[in-house]
């Protein structure tokens, strides 16, 4: 115990790399550098176990071996070909190769050929296929902290972006999602990749009209300890869409119908909810007995405020005001554009 006290604090503070000019290195029955980094996944392993066999000169006697750099040890077997260690990952993990060497005449060395070994019990295109999986599932079930729980902390605006699925999940109902797969790329230490994803999405608002859109989002995920996350997303019009994406929004109601000036006309108050200003705005007057009407173009309707539109138009029979009636400006939302009002 005592010297395996002394050699932790050994390799902790001065790790020696000292080179056996007959020293081979191999993993899984293939050779390693020293140096390397190594990338080892399920389907790699030999009976569920990695294989570490070192060769060394005939006059090394015995050979202990860490994987977490000196913390642990554990014994290797001799055998013809060198001094074997079998290790069975229980879990995604990194170890880091350090060897015990005792020879004949009792000198004891350490070997550090600085290997790293990445396990990962999943390939990084199954284990982010599996990510997008719960991503299309916990957004369907509006299970906003599951889903917030695979985005990292470093995604930007990520408060912003939790309440903006919030908001979501107040203004949709029925949502489903599909999402194909166009182009994937990972970093050279499969650490990080970008995937170009198509997303389409169908939903019903909560006036029960029917709406779908699409968006081609370039996805960027990290590998953040063992788990892989999604560190950002460009062109996302799909998720957080009622609160993120830059549209305007408006809404009218029937109460936002009125009689009112001298001489006293119909007036619809136009809300835009959205983030965004909208120019040049149409909004449509119809009367529907009398069949009368007009149409009013606004220059510009601010984010989030409301203008009071006058037709000019005499406050008897029953009103039908649509905004934007030929769906020339892009919105968040369509369905909330038309509102009746009797006089």
């Amino acid at each position: 115990m005592f010297k395996k006290i002394l050699l932790f604090l050994f390799v902790i503070c001065f790790t020696v790399s000292t080179v056996y000019a007959q020293n081979q290195l191999m993993i899984n029955e293939k050779e390693v550098a020293e140096g390397t980094t190594l990338n080892i996944f399920k389907d790699d392993l030999i009976g569920r176990k990695i294989i570490i066999l070192m060769s060394a000169p005939e006059d090394i006697e015995g050979v202990e071996i860490s994987l977490d750099k000196g913390r642990r040890w554990g014994p290797t077997t001799k055998t013809k070909d060198g001094f074997l260690y079998q290790y069975r990952p229980r879990r995604d993990e990194d170890l880091f190769i350090i060897f015990l060497v005792k020879d004949r005449q009792g000198s004891i060395k350490i070997y550090d050929p600085y290997v790293k070994i990445i396990y990962q019990s999943a390939r990084p295109d199954e284990a982010i296929l599996l990510l997008l999986g719960k991503m299309k599932a916990f957004y369907e079930q509006e299970n906003k902290w599951q889903f917030m729980r695979l985005f990292s902390s470093r995604f930007p605006n990520r408060i912003e972006f939790e309440e903006a699925i919030q908001s979501d999940f107040v203004a949709y109902n029925n949502i489903r999602l599909r999402y194909r797969i166009d182009r994937k790329s990972f970093s050279g230490d499969f650490n990080s990749a970008i995937w170009d994803v198509f997303w389409e999405r169908k939903y019903s608002t909560r006036t029960g009209t029917n709406v779908s859109d699409s968006s081609n989002i370039k996805m960027h995920f990290g590998k953040e300890g063992l788990k892989w996350l999604i560190i950002g997303m460009d062109g996302n019009d799909i998720f957080g869409s009622t609160v993120v994406a830059d549209k305007p929004d408006f809404a009218i109601r029937s109460a936002d119908i009125s009689c009112a000036g001298v001489p006293a006309a119909v007036v619809a108050a136009v809300n835009n909810k959205g983030n965004a200003d909208a120019l040049n705005v149409d909004v449509a007057f119809k009367e529907l007995i009398g069949g009368g009407g007009t149409t009013i173009n606004v220059p510009r309707i601010r984010a989030n405020s409301v203008v009071n539109v006058n037709s000019g138009l005499g406050c008897v029979g029953t009103y039908r005001v649509t905004v934007d009636p030929d769906k020339l400006i892009d919105e968040l939302d369509e369905t909330n554009n038309v509102a009746t009002r009797n006089f």
